[in-house]
């Protein structure tokens, strides 16, 4: 919901996104603030959701809607870190989702929005990850794949359609 273009003000026509906006407000904002109070109020069952949110918030990570980014970095670090707990130093199931989206996400976009996916790990994620001690190493880990994953997928996708590179 939160990553999708029908809610985006910013891509809507400058009328229509004001009517929006003047008779609704943006309802990311609402959402992100009922899904952070949501998500708090789950304790120890946000380990079951992993799966549900991990590939989520990179996708709406790259709007350019700061609490749309905030809540992104903060549901994805938690859950990064929910998953490490629970599993005593693991996560993988993080990393599998998160590895499926950006895949999906590079065939779907150009490079300005990959650009900022690719940000939201360098920089906001890397950032929150230094600050925690138990996460700093796998952490750092996880974000050089992911760079050299970004890469790679890059890399192909920019390989000309035809039956030599196949």
């Amino acid at each position: 919901l939160l990553a999708q273009d029908d809610f985006a003000l910013e891509v809507m026509k400058p009328e229509r996104a004001s009517l929006v906006k003047k008779h609704y407000g943006d309802i990311r904002e609402i959402v992100v603030r009922e899904l952070r109070h949501s998500w708090s109020k789950l304790g120890n069952h946000r380990v079951d959701l992993i799966e549900a949110v991990a590939g989520p918030a990179v996708e709406c990570s790259a709007r350019n809607v700061p609490d749309m980014q905030n809540f992104a970095v903060d549901l994805y670090f938690d859950a990064m870190k929910v998953e490490f707990e629970a599993t005593n130093g693991t996560c993988a199931q993080v990393e599998n989702h998160t590895i499926g989206k950006v895949d999906e996400l590079i065939d779907k976009h150009n490079k300005d929005m990959i650009d900022r996916y690719l940000d939201f790990f360098r920089v906001k994620l890397a950032s929150r990850l230094q600050a925690d001690s138990k996460l700093k190493q796998i952490g750092n880990t996880f974000i050089q794949s992911l760079q050299k994953l970004f890469e790679h997928l890059i890399s192909l996708k920019n390989l000309p359609q035809t039956d030599q590179y196949e």
